[in-house]
């Protein structure tokens, strides 16, 4: 099986035939899924990158830290060149494998249960 974590453009098509059943059958996911998350033909999640920018993201059981980190900096890339924004707010629950690593990663707590923001800013 491929290893590679590949996070693709949803369609009408994957979100009707493959994220709707992840969704059903375990009755968690996102709103408003604008990605879906493979890994090999497996469907590992779905996540929303709205234009506030801010994301979204779910991941099965099945999903490795690894792949949250992956799922993570593809977020901040798309931020950075498809929405041109600095910033990128994220919600966490604490039961993401991403989670007891968000801040180790740069995203800095709110004030807001939950809610973590990173300066996407390059520093020189």
């Amino acid at each position: 099986m491929n290893d590679f974590v590949k996070i693709v453009p949803a369609t009408q098509w994957m979100v009707d035939n493959i994220i709707a059943k992840s969704l059903q059958s375990r009755g968690v996911g996102c709103w408003n899924i604008t990605h879906g998350v493979f890994k090999g033909n497996k469907h590992l999640g779905q996540l929303s990158i709205g234009a506030i920018p801010l994301a979204t993201l779910w991941l099965n059981e099945e999903a490795k830290v690894r792949d949250s980190h992956v799922v993570a900096q593809f977020i901040e890339n798309y931020v950075v060149s498809v929405l041109n924004q600095e910033n990128v707010i994220v919600l966490s629950e604490p039961t993401c494998k991403l989670y007891p690593y968000l801040q180790r990663v740069g995203y800095e707590p709110t004030p807001y249960n939950k809610v973590y923001i990173k300066d996407l800013k390059f520093h020189e």
